[in-house]
């Protein structure tokens, strides 16, 4: 067998079925994981054509219940990206003797799946890595700990996702399943890449990014932390080439721009993201602390969410709502008109040059001003506008 599939999304579900152990996951000059087979060792039993989730979609039917909502533990809702919901759903887990997994970063600032079972480590899954993780060997692991009966949640990308429920071959009652709204995915070599600058730029090494941070309030703030002093530097989100990048659709995995998930119907149990645009949507629950969207796809969503609902502020909402400013639950993103020269000189220039040269932000006017103002303030002006515009 040559290839896979042509649109692999690097979730390792194929390496991780084969019965001849003959596929292994190998970064592209881009930095992207794909799938690489041995000849010698394949007997063409055509399992990872069947596994990979790019070959048969994985979806459930229209959700069930949509909602607006937030945590009403305060302390839980200002580490969240948003309102929280990933944070309840895990402590929910962990306190009745279940294991969560999701995105942290490792001592050397890459992006790893990994295990959770206590709430004090609970801190390295929350808030946003914007570049893809390593789902490593946690789809053999999930498998494991499901047939002893003990309780998963398992958070992602939709595609890593799908990529699990393949692997698994059947549902699990003792399985729960969340997918995030998703934008795309930067390469890992640019994300190390850009650490490297910024490190090299504040004179310390960064070893915490937090694209999410919620001080000056909910929305795009970035906060970088550097060893040994522990400093803190806070930047506006679009001020800041990597983010700017990010957000134009200018780094993404080649498959995001095709992304079977981008739409209403998902892989998972339970979808989560911000609620971009709730100060249209449902004004009154306009909240600086971050409100999220929760989509329930099914029923055993539906029987898990009723056991913690208590533990929310929250309001239902509609798909069309809820999809109106979240335009990854629509279409998938488009790629940037610099997508495809921004990997082109990643490993002959240093990282001054590279984010000098190729991966800068434009000299706009309007994103220096926007820079300068407090995430409050802006929020506020977009309450303010929308008020002004429905009278």
């Amino acid at each position: 067998m040559v290839e896979v599939t042509t649109f692999c999304t690097g979730c390792r579900a194929c390496e991780k079925i084969c019965p001849k152990h003959c596929i292994s996951m190998k970064p592209d000059s881009e930095g992207f994981l794909y799938a690489e087979i041995d000849q010698s060792l394949c007997v063409d039993c055509g399992a990872c054509r069947k596994t990979c989730p790019q070959n048969l979609k994985v979806v459930n039917d229209s959700p069930l219940k949509i909602y607006a909502l937030r945590s009403n533990d305060d302390k839980l809702l200002k580490k969240s990206a948003s309102g929280g919901v990933f944070a309840v759903a895990a402590m929910f887990v962990i306190q009745n003797g279940g294991v969560v997994f999701g995105a942290a970063y490792d001592k050397n600032m890459c992006v790893k799946h990994i295990k959770v079972d206590c709430e004090t480590d609970l801190w390295k899954l929350q808030n946003s890595k914007y570049v893809q993780s390593d789902t490593g060997d946690t789809y053999v692991e999930v498998k494991q700990l499901l047939e002893n009966g003990i309780t998963v949640l398992y958070s992602g990308t939709p595609c890593q996702i799908a990529g699990l429920k393949r692997f698994l071959k059947r549902d699990y009652d003792n399985l729960f399943s969340m997918d995030i709204v998703c934008h795309g995915v930067p390469s890992p070599k640019i994300f190390a890449k850009y650490i490297e600058w910024q490190s090299k730029r504040l004179g310390e090494s960064v070893v915490y990014c937090n694209f999410r941070d919620k001080a000056g309030g909910w929305g795009q703030s970035l906060v970088l932390v550097t060893s040994p002093k522990g400093r803190r530097l806070s930047i506006m989100g679009p001020s800041d080439p990597y983010y700017y990048h990010f957000l134009a659709g200018n780094l993404h995995r080649s498959c995001c721009y095709e992304c079977h998930y981008a739409s209403e119907y998902r892989p998972a149990d339970m979808t989560v993201g911000d609620y971009w645009g709730i100060e249209k949507e449902h004004k009154h629950f306009f909240s600086y602390k971050g409100v999220s969207l929760l989509m329930l796809n099914n029923k055993h969503a539906v029987d898990f969410f009723y056991k913690i609902e208590g533990r929310f502020h929250k309001v239902e909402s509609t798909y069309e709502k809820a999809s109106r400013k979240n335009g990854n639950l629509r279409a998938p993103s488009k790629s940037g008109p610099q997508r495809n020269q921004l990997y082109v000189h990643i490993d002959e220039l240093s990282p001054e040059e590279y984010f000098g040269r190729e991966l800068h932000c434009p000299k706009v006017l309007k994103n220096r001003i926007k820079a300068l103002i407090p995430e409050k303030i802006r929020l506020f002006v977009k309450i303010l506008k929308t008020y002004v515009y429905s009278c």
